[in-house]
């Protein structure tokens, strides 16, 4: 009997595999301004650790922006600062960067745009360090209750990673920038809107369990019952379960979880 169970739920899997992903469906986007999100340092959902959090945990762990901030903290304490019109994109990166960390946002901001208008747009990395801190500055400035500024700063890093997708950027990059903006909105408690790049991105790479599932925790936090199950029912057929998930103490599911489909999943799918 095992073996049967064992053999049906591989052959679901090759069915979703063949047949494709779910049928996302169409619906307006639910993002709003920076600052009338859900944006905060604590999380907003089950699987959220708070966007500034995030954000600020990005950063230092891209090595490119650090050594771009360590270049701009020596050309600080040189007596000879390179003028504004003279930096490249790098420089003017590391400058906004390493504003940003000394508070002033104002002064980062101005860096960050000179940095924005010498950027590749199809650089990937590029775009995603940029990315980055202007959501450290969209936050910071909420934080400060400049929310003009924040919302600035949202906006552009919006507009940035949109120019970045008219370069025809390979797929894998296209994958993970919508990952990187999928997480963003979830962060903000824009969940309907995260659903879309989660899809977006498994679009790319439909064999990423994870990510499905992530579609399927932000359309269940958006009451989209049915097709949150329709996602959830394809990432455990591409071996979620392989990942360290605990479905059944997952808060973001909690609007599916009494109903029969996520039942009978819980019990073909043993978790």
């Amino acid at each position: 009997m095992k073996y049967i169970l064992l053999l049906l739920l591989f052959s679901t899997g090759i069915l979703f595999a063949q047949g494709g992903m779910p049928d996302f469906g169409d619906g307006d986007s639910d993002a709003g301004t920076f600052t009338g999100s859900g944006s905060s340092s604590d999380g907003t959902s089950d699987k959220s650790m708070g966007f500034g959090k995030k954000a600020k945990q990005n950063a230092e762990a891209n090595e490119r922006l650090q050594e771009a901030k360590e270049k701009a903290a020596e050309k600080m304490e040189s007596s000879t600062p390179t003028e504004p019109d003279e930096l490249n994109f790098e420089d003017a990166e590391g400058l906004g960067y390493y504003y940003l960390e000394q508070g002033d946002t104002d002064a980062a901001a101005m860096y960050l745009d000179l940095a924005g208008e010498r950027i590749d747009a199809a650089d990937y990395e590029a775009v995603l360090g940029l990315f980055t801190l202007y959501e450290l500055l969209a936050q910071q400035a909420k934080d400060a209750g400049n929310t003009e500024l924040a919302d600035q700063a949202w906006n552009t890093a919006e507009a940035l990673t949109e120019h970045f997708f008219t370069t025809d950027p390979v797929d894998e990059d296209s994958y993970a920038m919508h990952e990187e903006l999928a997480y963003a909105y979830y962060e903000l408690g824009y969940h309907k809107t995260a659903a879309e790049h989660f899809h977006h991105a498994l679009e790319y790479m439909p064999e990423e369990a994870y990510t499905a599932y992530m579609v399927a925790s932000c359309l269940a936090l958006t009451d989209d019952t049915e097709t949150a199950l329709d996602y959830l029912e394809y990432a455990l057929a591409m071996d979620l379960l392989e990942y360290d998930v605990d479905l059944a103490d997952d808060s973001d599911l909690d609007a599916v979880r009494d109903t029969d489909r996520y039942q009978e999943l819980a019990e073909d799918f043993g978790f």
